[in-house]
């Protein structure tokens, strides 16, 4: 199958990618980079991708993967703050900071989980994937993909508890 054509696949997935790129971790500063990474690797393994799968999971499959490399190569993570949904315009000031301060703290939470679980939460929870296309994207079993689930919603949990008493201790 021939290779689409560039600027067609990056103004179909730029946004969604940049927010999964955001939402791993990947500090500001390098999300550019890393998407441009995934662009290129992409097209240089177009022949491997299924036209009968969905584009999108294999996209972050391949983001995920490099993401990962980046950080055993020494690169951190940071809270990714800007990459947080904007919020209903018909909400009250109060509201909209209400629910961006939970934003924060969630987001602030998932930076505690370890990489493998934080992807799985974030694909099912945020992105909305399957645990069929979540397994293909990470390349493990479904039964891997829910028990990843299960606890990193549980320690999502937990981080999320232990931020609020921090918070409201002060």
């Amino acid at each position: 199958m021939a290779a689409p054509d560039l600027r067609t696949l990056y103004d179909a997935e730029l946004d969604a990618l940049y927010g999964f790129i955001r939402r791993l971790g990947v500090p500001v500063s390098e999300v550019e980079d890393l998407v441009h990474d995934v662009f290129i690797t992409a097209l240089g393994r177009w022949s491997a991708y299924d036209p009968a799968q969905p584009l999108r999971p294999w996209l972050y499959g391949i983001a995920f993967k490099l993401a990962g490399a980046r950080r055993r190569a020494g690169h951190t993570r940071e809270l990714p703050v800007d990459a947080l949904p904007d919020l209903p315009v018909d909400e009250t000031a109060t509201d909209r900071l209400h629910q961006r301060d939970i934003s924060v703290l969630v987001h602030r939470a998932l930076e505690s989980l370890p990489e493998e679980r934080r992807a799985t939460v974030v694909m099912y929870e945020l992105e909305g994937f399957t645990v069929a296309q979540i397994s293909a994207v990470l390349e493990i079993p479904a039964p891997t993909v829910y028990s990843r689930l299960r606890v990193g919603r549980e320690e999502l949990q937990g981080a999320v508890r232990r931020l609020q008493q921090r918070e409201g201790a002060r």
